[in-house]
This record gives structure tokens, sequence and C-alpha cells, in this order.
């Protein structure tokens, strides 16, 4: 039946299609009527008009028992437009979602084997703080030319003073820069050790890190309750990388910093 192959085109089931039909050309039924005229199964029946609800074909009447009449076929295909274009949304978000999972877990691979880095050499993942300052006294001891630290406090500086005293021997150029107000002592004693120093001026980047010759970068972020300070992390967590993209990142806003900066040892 013609009637019956064009509703399938629609993207109605068999049931469906001889459902909605018979109401088109009988009008209100309940589901044992409707049952006995489709000739549907009167247990599917009840699921049939379900899903012909969601697709806007039916209507629910007044009265007991239930019963179902047809939307107009225009007003129907309207709703079956609507209806697909939610589904397709959804669908759409719904592999957004899922893509970007896939993007998170597979690119490293894909680029590794592109650029033939090891995935661990995009951005590695350290387990603690005792790590990270493990690597930072490493990262120091291996500079050349330059170290820049970006940092609030700066209270770590006792860990590190005596590499960066042995970095400066060495003729490493070594900046800091700071929240000098909360920490006026460590700045004034790296400053006599012949460290450029400069407060920040900026409300502060939830983001710390060392970074040596522009090779290698030891960073932590982190999470804090309060909104304009900064001080106390509720959540952190510190890496280590040597891809010139993330070092280019760093580079870039500890310049933007350094710029607009107070000097504290008038030096440029």
């Amino acid at each position: 039946m013609e009637s019956l192959r064009k509703l399938k085109a629609l993207g109605l089931t068999e049931y469906e299609a001889k459902v909605y039909l018979q109401l088109v050309i009988k009008g209100e039924l309940d589901a044992y009527e409707l049952s006995k005229a489709s000739e549907v199964p009167l247990p599917r029946v009840y699921q049939v008009l379900e899903e012909l609800k969601k697709k806007g074909f039916v209507r629910e009447a007044l009265g007991r028992p239930k019963r179902f009449d047809a939307v107009p076929p225009l007003n129907a295909v309207d709703n079956l437009k609507r209806y697909v274009e939610e589904g397709l949304k959804a669908e759409l978000n719904r592999i957004s979602e899922v893509g970007r999972e896939v993007q998170s877990i597979l690119d490293p691979y894909y680029w590794s084997r592109r650029l033939r880095l090891k995935p661990e050499a995009l951005l590695e993942s350290l387990p603690d703080l005792l790590a990270m300052e493990e690597e930072t006294r490493r990262l120091i001891e291996e500079a050349k030319r330059e170290i820049r630290i970006l940092t609030a406090l700066f209270t770590w500086f006792p860990k590190v003073k005596e590499h960066l005293k042995t970095a400066l021997r060495r003729g490493v150029n070594v900046k800091v820069l700071m929240q000098v107000e909360a920490g006026r002592e460590v700045a004034k004693e790296a400053v006599s050790l012949g460290i450029e120093v400069r407060d920040a001026m900026d409300p502060w980047y939830p983001v710390r890190g060392t970074m040596a010759d522009r090779e290698g970068l030891v960073f932590l972020i982190w999470e804090a309750e309060e909104k304009n300070r900064l001080w106390h992390p509720v959540a952190y967590k510190p890496h280590k990388t040597r891809n010139p993209g993330l070092i280019r990142v760093f580079s870039d806003v500890f310049e933007r910093l350094w710029m607009g900066s107070r000097p504290l040892n008038g030096g440029g």
C-alpha cells in the first residue's frame, strides 16, 4: 500500500505506520480497536502509541477508556522534523563529548609517532611537591644561560638557594617575578645574591614555575577557594615538560608580566 510505504520512508516502523494510518482513516480509536484495525498485537499497540506520541503523530483524546487520534499529516511531518533535529543535536553533543575524550587519549600516540616524541615528552605529571622541588633543582643545575622563576611568596627559596648561587657563578642570568609585599625578606636576600627580582603588579596567576634556557619547564597549576588571592590551593598538580610550545606560552606570560612589574634592584 502506497500510504504505508511513504510513512515508512519518513522513518516510521511497520507497526507505527499501520497504527497512524488507521487513526487517519477511522478517527478516534481505543487501543483494542486500533489493534483490530491495524493488525498490530494489542501488547505492542501501547508501545507503538508512545513512540508515535514522541514523534508528534498521535494525541490522546479525552474520555475513558483512553482513546487516540491522529495529528493532521502536515503537523505530524513538522513534529517529526523537530523530533529528528532534537535527536541529531543530542547525538552530535554526545559525539563531541566522547570525541574530546578520544582525542585526549589518542592524540599523544598519534603525534608521538609523527613527531617522534613519546607522550610523556609533551607533558609529564609529577607525583607531589617533593618531586617538583627535585626537578626544579635539577633544572637549575642544568641551566647555561638563563633561569626564569614565576612564583608568589617564594617560600621555597631556601631549598634552591645554593643551586641558584652556583648558577649565578656560572654566569646564568636569573630573574624572579613574585609578590614582594608578602615576601619582602626573601626578595631582599635574592637581590643580595645578584638575582633580578621584580614585584608583580597584575592580579596573580594560578601558575607557578621555573624555566631554564627556554628548554625545560617545571610548573604547578592549582585551584583555590579565594577569588582574588590564591595563596591557599585546595587542589594542585605539578608537571614538567620540554615541549617547545608549552615553554613558549610560559615564556611569553613571564615576559609580559615582567615588563609590567616593578624592579627592586634597579635592573630592567
